[in-house]
């Protein structure tokens, strides 16, 4: 692989890494302030922020091991 795709892909791991995080952070916010105030129709808009964070953060994850496997190549 050549030396810029691999920087690329490492800041791209990188930007969903952190990315997910937040936004996995912000769902959690979301529920625990839904579930404060007893709105709980609003939930659900609560788990799908936090479920679009772990899929970046399953994203990351993903990239990170390519990288490693093609480091060892």
């Amino acid at each position: 692989m050549k030396a810029e795709n691999q920087k690329a892909l490492e800041g791209l791991s990188l930007f969903c890494h952190v990315g997910g995080l937040i936004t996995m952070c912000l769902g959690i916010v979301v529920i625990f302030m839904d579930l404060t105030q007893g709105d709980f129709r609003h939930i659900q808009v609560g788990i799908f922020i936090c479920a679009t964070g772990y899929a970046f953060v399953k994203i990351s994850a993903r990239l990170a091991a390519i990288l490693f496997a093609e480091r060892e190549a």
